[in-house]
């Protein structure tokens, strides 16, 4: 089946992609770098609009959905899926960048910690979301190779004296993460894997390019096959805004991590084991990506809760597409 985008969403991902472009050119020393921020191309995402697509007339989630993806594409970092998917969901307004936590991991390091202004700590005992200022609050930087800004709090925060979301908010934050996961997932993928092929054109072993045998463009084939799958099942789980779709779009991107990684690495070879090499600005954001949330089997275990819990019997793919479950 061959599915579009409306008008207005191609308009969306074309501008995004030549703002993206334009800011994508990097400088030696940010070449050799874990991540590049992208303060630049930030100014200009907020001055056109982007960074609050969300609270616009006639956008919704499923075109800030497209904005987290196509940034995520960019070899610079941004914080978007958190500010522009989350946060509006939970119908808190609250400066960005934001760093999303689950109360059981807050002694953890997190993404994005060490430049959040705010951080929305998921209180799984509680079913409600609790909001951080993280003006007074003391953040350590954690240096590590995935990809992203990570801190650790100084101190563990009094939870209990921080302003809520409110009651029940804890199950959208949980939906509204995953798909900001899989966005965020799939824009990475997309770069990574079409990186990797225009390399394997241009790559020569044995008087050949690389991409002419044929055992690494029947693989090559399949990734891209996985990123154009995961496209697909975001751009669904944003139209329904089901949580059983968050949970499964989540899963399908966490999942499929570890062998897109590993097989993209083989195919650029040594290359692909150097910071010089631009391949590991997204493939380190995706090893990190892997886990958030508690990983796979988490997103496996949500989405069978929803499924079959209770009385319910158990429910086939077809009949759960057509929406009969």
């Amino acid at each position: 089946m061959n599915l579009n985008h409306t008008e207005e969403q191609k308009l969306i991902i074309e501008s995004l992609r030549g703002i993206v472009k334009k800011h994508g050119t990097l400088l030696p020393d940010e070449r050799r770098a874990l991540f590049v921020p992208a303060d630049e191309m930030e100014i200009e995402l907020r001055h056109s609009g982007f960074l609050d697509l969300a609270e616009q007339d006639g956008m919704g989630a499923l075109e800030a959905v497209l904005v987290v993806e196509e940034l995520s594409a960019s070899a610079r970092v941004i914080e978007v899926g958190a500010s522009l998917l989350v946060a509006p969901q939970l119908s808190v307004s609250v400066p960005g960048p934001v760093a999303l936590i689950r109360s059981s991991d807050i002694h953890k390091p997190h993404r994005f910690l060490p430049k959040a202004n705010t951080a929305l700590v998921l209180l799984e005992s509680e079913n409600d979301v609790a909001i951080l200022d993280l003006a007074s609050i003391k953040v350590h930087t954690v240096d590590t190779i995935l990809g992203y800004p990570f801190g650790t709090f100084a101190s563990v925060p009094d939870l209990d004296r921080a302003p809520r979301a409110g009651s029940a908010s804890g199950d959208v934050m949980r939906k509204w993460w995953r798909l900001a996961i899989a966005a965020e997932c799939s824009g990475a993928i997309r770069s990574a894997t079409e990186f990797t092929t225009d390399y394997v054109k241009d790559r020569v072993v044995f008087g050949r390019p690389l991409g002419a045998f044929q055992a690494l463009q029947h693989r090559l084939a399949h990734c891209h096959k996985l990123s154009n799958g995961l496209h697909w099942l975001l751009m669904r789980a944003a139209w329904s805004e089901a949580e059983v779709d968050a949970a499964l779009v989540a899963l399908y991107a966490q999942q499929h991590i570890q062998q897109i990684v590993f097989d993209l690495h083989q195919f650029n070879g040594a290359m692909g084991m150097t910071l010089e090499h631009a391949l590991h600005f997204w493939t380190y954001r995706l090893r990190a990506l892997q886990g958030e949330l508690g990983g796979f089997n988490e997103q496996a275990l949500a989405a069978a809760k929803i499924l079959w819990s209770g009385d319910k019997s158990p429910c086939a793919l077809p009949e759960l597409m057509r929406g009969d479950c």
